[in-house]
């Protein structure tokens, strides 16, 4: 990579190369915007919410970034904005559909809008203030005023982010909802008093030297977190992990202050935290173990046994797909799924992989195969609230669903997780970083000593 003053150059024609690879054109061909279109759109009517998905993801050849640098570059006889209102339309649908089926990419979509200032750039268009209101129909006037994206960023930090926001009283007024677009307008000006308010009561950190009230929660939430699992704990947490608690402790706090409300959020981190951890505890090291595992099953004997074999094989192809070079790592319900077969004797009949594991593992930590034993009973209770029972995998499947979050007392449920997360005697990020410890000594070859001190 090309640098000036050790600064890396990025070149437009390395950006946009895997996308010209993946639709077999050559630079500068104006059929590549119809390539793009179609293959948006396509995935759009399909329904298909992992193929819709594709488009945030980080395969370089179908970022929507990247293709919008491909749609735009220089044709022949065309203007750096001819096409644009067809990209845009696109655009927006695509946007919608993945808001539709999933949160799990909200923070991406939250990134595009604000920070790129799509929602300005769309505005003007016949279809732009329905595309902005759908959104906020979607998920409310939080989605345009505090979101994530590599750290939290919020409105009380940028004062334009609540700029942004009023794009939807804009949009509500332009599609003849004025009641509505008085009701939003009001609200925002509420919140802003609200943060007024708190910025004065705020009873946390003093010594942050920006003063500014969102740098000073997220210092009492590092705090909070530190003192609460212990620096032992907090310090081995991944930083990603680390970044989400502190996220979800801000969040927590400003809907407790009424300046957002809508609770599934810090639900979804902290599953995501809990999804994150299990992850380095028990599938990131022993990547290569499942990728050269081999599936020899015995002859089933019954109906019965064939469905217990079928549910065995599923978690096994779910370890070879996600080992794979381009693997995704699992979800936290997959995941459930390999721990509760770590030390099953029907899936040794099948593959030798678990026993091999096992065995490096308990040579650095004796109890870990208890542990996992351990891990599934946490991951497996029943939280009640109201008239709704889920366990933690239910809550990361229904807290990233819009459409079945709303039977869920997330306030009730975000105490339980909580508890299970800290409070002994689960203390399960306790025990997920000691696991996570002892599977990389495991890897190494190293001796125990670390893991076993950090042992709950």
């Amino acid at each position: 990579m090309d640098e000036i003053n050790g600064i890396p150059v990025i070149r437009l024609a390395d950006v946009i190369k895997p996308v010209l690879d993946h639709y077999g054109r050559s630079a500068n061909d104006p059929l590549i915007r119809t390539d793009i279109l179609v293959d948006m759109r396509h995935a759009v009517v399909s329904g298909e919410i992992e193929a819709i998905r594709s488009f945030l993801s980080k395969d370089e050849a179908r970022w929507i970034g990247n293709l919008q640098w491909a749609y735009f570059q220089r044709f022949e006889g065309l203007g750096p904005l001819d096409g644009y209102e067809n990209w845009a339309r696109a655009k927006c649908d695509l946007l919608l559909a993945v808001a539709g089926g999933t949160r799990e990419d909200d923070g991406i979509i939250q990134h595009l809008l604000n920070y790129e200032d799509f929602h300005v750039e769309v505005l003007p268009f016949p279809f732009g203030p329905t595309f902005i209101v759908r959104l906020y129909e979607m998920r409310g006037v939080d989605f345009f005023l505090f979101h994530y994206m590599g750290g939290e960023t919020s409105a009380h930090e940028d004062g334009a982010l609540f700029d942004h926001a009023a794009s939807v009283t804009k949009s509500l007024t332009k599609l003849g909802r004025t009641a509505e677009a008085t009701l939003v307008e009001r609200e925002l000006v509420a919140r802003k008093e609200r943060l007024t308010a708190i910025r004065k009561d705020f009873q946390g950190p003093e010594y942050d030297p920006s003063a500014n009230l969102i740098a000073r929660i997220r210092i009492a939430g590092e705090r909070f977190w530190s003192d609460y699992l212990t620096p032992e704990v907090w310090v081995r947490v991944d930083r990603q992990s680390a970044s989400e608690l502190v996220d979800a402790f801000s969040t927590e706090y400003l809907l407790r202050q009424h300046v957002l409300s809508t609770w599934s959020t810090v639900a979804l981190a902290l599953c995501k935290v809990v999804e994150r951890e299990i992850a380095r505890a028990i599938f990131v090291p022993w990547k290569r173990h499942f990728h050269a595992a081999t599936w020899v099953p015995p002859r089933a004997e019954s109906e019965k046994s064939r469905k217990r074999l079928e549910s065995r094989a599923m978690t096994f192809k779910t370890l070879q797909s996600c080992s794979g070079e381009k693997g995704h790592s699992p979800t936290l319900g997959q995941l459930l799924f390999i721990a509760k077969f770590w030390n099953d004797p029907l899936m040794e009949q099948c593959t030798e992989v678990f026993r091999s594991i096992r065995a490096q593992a308990s040579r650095v930590r004796p109890t870990f195969s208890d542990d996992i034993v351990r891990l599934v009973r946490l991951l497996e209770q029943p939280f009640t609230m109201n008239e709704s029972v889920v366990n933690i995998p239910d809550a990361r499947n229904r807290s990233a669903h819009p459409r079945e979050d709303d039977e869920i007392d997330w306030n009730v449920f975000i105490g339980h997780i909580k508890d299970t997360l800290g409070k002994p005697p689960a203390e399960l990020l306790k025990l997920l970083v000691s696991l996570t410890a002892a599977s990389n000594a495991a890897q190494q070859g190293a001796p125990g000593d670390a893991p076993q001190a950090a042992r709950p």
